[in-house]
């Protein structure tokens, strides 16, 4: 999605550029994408029924984190819980990174 001429502030602009580079990521990296969300799912079940971005990534060590993450929990299955934690990946500088519960 190009961003030239479009407003510096607009609330549905700015959730139609994200899901447009969520989509493209996603679409670039479908293998990686799919491997994560088995790996999600598997966390979830065997745990306490939740999951996060880096424990998926943990589990998965072959690939590079990239925009694709962002993807690993967009379906119907997956439900925000409302608690964020503070990312144990060193490049995420301690970033918030959200908590997912696994509803199939």
């Amino acid at each position: 999605m190009n961003l030239e001429g479009l407003p510096l502030f607009d609330n549905a602009a700015s959730h139609s550029a994200k899901n447009s580079g969520m989509e493209l990521a996603a679409e670039n990296a479908q293998d990686h994408l799919s491997r994560a969300r088995e790996i999600a799912a598997s966390i979830a079940l065997r745990g306490n029924g939740t999951c996060n971005a880096d424990q998926v990534l943990m589990e998965f060590p072959s690939v590079s984190p990239g925009p694709w993450c962002g993807s690993i929990f967009r379906g119907k299955e997956w439900v925000f819980t409302g608690e964020r934690i503070h990312s144990s990946r060193v490049s995420n500088h301690a970033r918030e990174i959200k908590v997912w519960r696994y509803e199939p």
